[in-house]
C-alpha cells in the first residue's frame, strides 16, 4: 500500500525513527551492525568518478584471488565452483536471485560487526529503521555492548587484523578474510551523527534489551548464524510489538498531554495455523465485533 504525501510525514525520530516502508530484516541487522562499531554514525563509502564503487561476484572472487596470491588462503583456484556456490549461500546477501540479468550483491550476510563494509549501499537500505532498533538497545548501555562484543569475535579493532586467538566459525573468518583490507580511509563520515533519543515506550525497549540480553546467554551454545536467525527474529518481533503498540497509545498519550498513561494494550495471536484450534472462535469474534 502506497502512502501519499501527507502522510509520509508521519516520521519523526522522537517518536519512532523508521520510514513506512517494507523492510528486509537481513538489511536492518547489516546497517545496526554499522551503527554499532560507528557510536550511532553511519558512514559513506567513498566516490570513483562520481559514482559509488558497485560490489559484485567477480570483485569478490577477485579478492580471494588476491589473497591465494599472497599465500593468506589456499585452494580457491583448485575449487572456483565450490567457493562461488559457498559465496552465494553463506556469504552474500542477494536481490533478484536467480534472475541473471538483474541478480545483483546487496552486501555481505550480516555474519560479522565489519559485514557493512563491503555492500552496495542503494541494494542495502533499511529506511532508518536499524535507528529505531539502536535507540532501543540504547536503553540498556550494558545489552548493548555485550552484543557488540559478540558480534566483534575474530576482530581486532585496534589492529584491524584478524585475532587468530578467537575460535570463529568458518563464515566469519570469510567475511573477515573479505573486509581485512578495507581502511577506514575508504570511508567518509555522514555530515549528520545520530541523535540519542529516548523510546517513547521505554517498558517495550526494556523488554526487547532483555529478550537480546537473554539470548546471548547461549553464544557459546548455540551455533553463531543460528543464534544471529534468532536475533533477526527477536527484532522483528519486537518492531511489529512497538509499531503496534504505538499506533494504539499514542493518540492516549496526544489526549492526555502525557506519556505516562494506563498501559492496556495487548494482542491475540494464533500460531497454530488451525482454524479448528481453542483460539480460533475468539478471534472469529473479536473480527465480528
Amino acid at each position: 500500500m502506497k502512502i501519499n504525501q501527507q502522510e509520509a510525514i508521519f516520521r519523526n525520530e522522537l517518536i519512532f525513527a523508521a520510514d513506512a516502508k517494507a523492510v528486509n530484516v537481513e538489511n536492518i541487522l547489516l546497517n545496526l551492525f554499522m551503527l554499532l562499531n560507528t557510536n550511532g554514525v553511519r558512514p559513506k563509502q567513498l566516490t570513483v568518478s562520481g559514482s559509488k564503487k558497485d560490489v559484485d561476484i567477480d570483485s569478490v572472487k577477485r579478492i580471494f584471488s588476491v589473497l591465494e596470491e599472497r599465500g593468506e588462503i589456499s585452494g580457491f583456484k583448485e575449487n572456483p565452483d565450490a567457493v562461488e556456490f559457498w559465496l552465494r549461500c553463506n556469504l552474500l546477501n542477494m536481490v533478484n536471485r536467480g534472475k541473471i540479468d538483474k541478480e545483483k550483491i546487496s552486501s555481505l550476510r550480516p555474519i560479522h560487526l565489519e559485514s557493512y563494509k563491503l555492500r552496495n549501499a542503494t541494494s542495502a537500505r533499511d529506511y532508518n529503521t536499524a535507528d529505531q532498533v539502536y535507540n532501543m538497545l540504547n536503553f540498556d548501555p550494558l545489552v548493548k555492548d555485550e552484543l557488540k562484543k559478540f558480534l566483534s569475535d575474530g576482530w581486532d579493532k585496534n589492529t584491524n587484523k584478524i585475532n587468530p586467538y578467537d575460535n570463529i566459525d568458518v563464515d566469519s573468518l570469510g567475511i573477515l578474510m573479505l573486509i581485512k583490507d578495507i581502511k577506514s580511509r575508504d570511508f567518509i563520515q555522514s555530515g549528520s551523527g545520530f541523535q540519542n533519543i529516548t523510546p517513547i515506550l521505554e517498558n517495550q525497549a526494556l523488554l526487547f534489551c532483555d529478550d537480546v540480553k537473554r539470548l546471548l546467554l547461549y553464544k557459546k551454545i548455540i551455533p553463531r548464524n543460528v543464534l544471529l536467525d534468532y536475533l533477526k527474529t527477536i527484532i522483528a518481533f519486537h518492531l511489529s510489538l512497538y509499531i503496534q503498540k504505538l499506533i494504539e497509545v499514542l493518540p492516549k498519550m496526544v489526549k492526555q498531554g502525557s506519556i505516562n498513561i494506563q498501559d492496556d494494550w495487548s494482542i491475540v495471536l494464533d500460531v497454530t495455523d488451525n482454524y479448528e484450534s481453542k483460539i480460533a472462535p475468539t478471534l472469529v469474534l473479536m473480527q465480528t465485533e
